[in-house]
C-alpha cells in the first residue's frame, strides 16, 4: 500500500482521521494516526514526511504550522496533495504537487481526493520509470512473474489507474479478488483477481469460478482475471458461457486489454 502522511493543524484532527478511513480502501495507508502531544513532535513530523510516499496537506484560512511542513516536503521534493477550501491561488506548478478544492473540508469527497492521489502517484512513478529506463505501466512479463505479491498488485493497479479507473485494494483477506476497479465513464465496476504464476502453471477452472462468485457477491458488472501465465481450456470455455463478463487476460497481451474492455 502507498504510505500517506497527513499534515494538519490540531483543530483538524477529526478531519484527518475521517480522511484516513475514507482513503484506506483505495490502497493508501496513513502513517500518522496518533497524537504527538508530549513527544518531540517536530522530529516525528519530519520523520513521517520523509517516510511517506505521498504527503497530504489540509489547509484553511486558520492554518499556520502546516505551511512549514509543506516547505519541508517541497525541499525533499516529496509528492504532495493539498486539500483546501481556500479560493486564493495555491502554486501547484511544480510537477509533484496537486491541489483539491472543496467547498467544505468537513464534507469530504473520497473519490475526488483519491483521483488526485492516484494521478499524482502515477505521474511520479511514470517519471521514475523513465529515469530507470522502464518499459511501460506494468513492465516486462518476466519481471512481473518475478515480483512479490505486493509489487505485482501495485503494478497492475497502476495500469488501471493510468487508464482512468478508480482502484480499490481488497486487502489481505482471501475474498476471491485483489482489486475493485471503477469505470467512471460507464459507471461500471469490475472485481480483479491477480496471479503472477511462473511459466507452465495455468489458471484453472476453479480459480475462474471463484472470480465469478466474487463478481456476483459484490454486485459487479463482471470480473477480470490477470495472469502472467495462461488459462486452462476448461477455464476459458467457462468464462465464455457464463452470464456475467469474465475477462481472462495474460500480461503479454497488455496491448489488447483496452480493446477487450471496450467490448464489454
Amino acid at each position: 500500500m502507498t504510505k500517506i502522511f497527513i499534515s494538519h493543524e490540531s483543530k483538524d484532527t477529526d478531519i484527518a482521521r475521517s480522511l484516513a478511513r475514507l482513503i484506506a480502501p483505495f490502497g493508501y495507508s496513513v502513517i500518522n494516526q496518533k497524537s504527538f502531544l508530549g513527544e518531540d513532535w517536530r522530529a516525528l513530523i519530519a520523520e513521517g514526511v520523509r517516510e511517506a510516499d505521498l504527503v497530504l496537506f489540509i489547509f484553511d484560512q486558520k492554518s499556520k504550522y502546516s505551511y512549514f511542513e509543506f516547505g519541508y516536503a517541497l525541499g525533499l521534493k516529496k509528492p504532495s496533495v493539498i486539500l483546501t477550501d481556500l479560493i486564493s491561488e495555491i502554486p501547484t506548478s511544480l510537477g509533484n504537487v496537486a491541489c483539491v478544492r472543496l467547498e467544505n473540508l468537513r464534507q469530504l469527497d473520497p473519490y475526488k481526493i483519491v483521483a488526485a492521489l492516484d494521478a499524482l502517484r502515477e505521474r511520479v512513478e511514470r517519471h521514475n520509470r523513465s529515469r530507470l529506463g522502464g518499459t511501460g505501466p506494468i513492465g516486462q512479463v518476466t519481471q512481473l512473474a518475478e515480483m512479490n505479491v505486493v509489487d505485482f498488485e501495485r503494478s497492475i493497479a497502476n495500469w488501471f489507474s493510468s487508464q482512468g479507473f478508480l482502484v480499490e485494494h481488497a486487502g489481505p483477506q482471501n475474498l476471491g479478488f485483489d482489486l475493485i476497479v471503477h469505470d467512471r465513464k460507464k459507471n461500471l465496476k469490475y472485481v480483479v483477481e491477480l496471479k503472477n504464476f511462473t511459466k507452465g502453471r495455468l489458471v484453472t477452472l476453479h480459480d475462474v469460478r471463484r472470480l465469478l462468485d466474487a463478481a456476483v457477491r459484490t454486485n459487479s458488472h463482471g470480473g477480470i482475471f490477470v495472469s502472467t501465465s495462461d488459462f486452462t481450456t476448461s477455464a476459458r470455455e467457462f468464462s465464455e458461457r457464463v452470464g456475467l463478463p469474465i475477462l481472462l487476460w495474460r500480461t503479454d497481451e497488455v496491448g489488447d486489454w483496452k480493446m477487450m474492455l471496450s467490448d464489454n
